[in-house]
């Protein structure tokens, strides 16, 4: 498609063929133009003719249209438009504001003194002139929307301060920008051309570092963190051109008088979102500057050296009673194990004798079933045991080995246990037969 790059052709006599989706101006020599549209074919005769640039917006731009006279119009895509040179200063396609949701865009209105009389009007400032007479209305637009302004519309730029402060890895903000346009950066940049229009509204963080003194004259170095809402963009426009900074001000005001009524130890604790007696003042500040101040807390950063000191000892102690603590709980786990070996050889001692004893009780009572005098034969056993334990006792004195005298010591005690049966035995025998002899007499 043939545009404007091609150029002005001047034409004798011929003839020209204007596709379709193209337009062209053709200049008769008194200096008329005409435009034409394709398709169509033109018979020229001593005239010029320049084809035309054709401009396309999409459904999120807008077509900016800038007239000879002055006056200028946007128009909202999708649409297309061609260039005229003849009545058009120039046309340009500009992309429209996109807000997402939690964004919002602040919209400046110029409007005449007639029409700021209405009402339901909100007007900041006036401008008088002897020539035009005229008042600035301000409105917010929030999204999620596509915004397209007007001709006699602007978007409001916003240049906030940064999220914090500059501050190096040793927590010092000393190293601040020398130049103060260093300290702004524009709330969301964009790849279109109103880069700094959209302001995100929900759970923005803000954090400040202070350096303070307690009520007993230690020195602190404290951070505050918290977060704020945009309740009304515009009047966070129209009251002050940094919101943030003014904030972060009134946050450092708060800590720094609640510090200096505080201990070095109530310091040390820091403080939480509950405590809204220190952050009255941000909190009214914010709700004049429409924002809303949410999660405000402080934490130290820095301590004195002898209170860290302080803390490096406790915590040492600690660590040397928690050591000390546990040898304890070793060793008295070890004493438990012990205690339950000896519980558990003392209950299979007991068990080894009462299996002993329940032997010998059977023993015993066999023998009085049978009819032997239990007594002689305890007795002697325990002769049997005595007579053993002296031959043991000269066996020793002698140099026979203890197993051996042992074994002999057991070998003895069972022999003379069986002697003792048998004589018991042989005794009831002879007394028997007595008896007997002197029945037949």
């Amino acid at each position: 498609m043939r545009n404007a790059s091609r150029g002005v052709r001047t034409v004798l006599l011929g003839k020209a063929t204007i596709k379709a989706g193209e337009c062209a101006v053709v200049f008769t020599l008194g200096g008329k133009a005409r435009k034409i549209e394709g398709p169509k074919r033109v018979r020229m005769w001593c005239a010029s003719i320049v084809f035309l640039d054709r401009k396309v917006a999409t459904e999120f731009q807008f077509i900016e249209v800038r007239y000879v006279s002055g006056e200028v119009e946007h128009v909202p895509g999708p649409a297309a438009m061609y260039e005229d040179p003849t009545i058009h200063e120039s046309v340009c396609v500009r992309d429209a504001l996109k807000l997402q949701g939690g964004e919002a865009a602040v919209v400046y209105t110029k409007l005449k003194v007639r029409d700021a009389c209405k009402p339901g009007v909100t007007t900041e400032g006036a401008t008088t002139s002897a020539q035009n007479l005229f008042k600035v209305a301000i409105r917010a637009e929030v999204g999620p929307a596509v915004v397209v302004p007007k001709p006699d519309e602007w978007l409001h730029d916003f240049a906030w301060s940064w999220e914090g402060d500059v501050i190096d890895d040793d927590g010092d903000t000393s190293k601040q920008p020398k130049d103060k346009q260093l300290g702004k950066k524009p709330i969301k940049v964009r790849s279109g051309g109103n880069s700094k229009a959209a302001l995100p509204t929900k759970r923005q963080p803000i954090s400040v570092h202070l350096d303070a003194a307690t009520a007993s004259g230690e020195d602190v170095r404290v951070r505050v963190d918290a977060q704020y809402d945009v309740v009304d963009a515009a009047v966070a426009a129209a009251t002050s051109p940094d919101p943030v900074a003014a904030l972060r001000g009134a946050l450092r005001e708060g800590v720094t008088r609640a510090l200096a009524c505080m201990t070095i130890e109530r310091a040390v604790a820091g403080g939480e979102p509950s405590d809204d007696n220190i952050f009255v003042h941000a909190n009214k500040l914010a709700a004049d500057l429409g924002l809303r101040l949410r999660l405000a807390r402080w934490s130290p950063v820095r301590l004195p050296d002898a209170l860290v000191k302080a803390a490096c000892a406790r915590r040492e102690a600690q660590h040397r009673e928690a050591e000390m603590d546990a040898a304890l709980s070793l060793e008295a786990a070890a004493s438990e194990r012990r205690e339950a070996l000896v519980a558990a050889a003392h209950s299979a001692a007991l068990k080894r004798l009462q299996a002993a004893s329940d032997l010998e009780t059977a023993r015993i009572k066999s023998l009085s079933d049978a009819g032997v005098d239990v007594t002689k034969v305890l007795t002697s056993s325990a002769e049997a045991s005595s007579r053993l334990l002296l031959l043991l006792h000269e066996t020793t004195s002698l140099g026979v080995g203890g197993g051996h005298a042992s074994s002999l010591a057991a070998a003895s005690t069972d022999k003379s246990s069986i002697s003792g049966f048998g004589n018991v035995k042989s005794s009831s025998c002879d007394e028997a037969t007595t008896t007997s002899s002197k029945g037949d007499e």
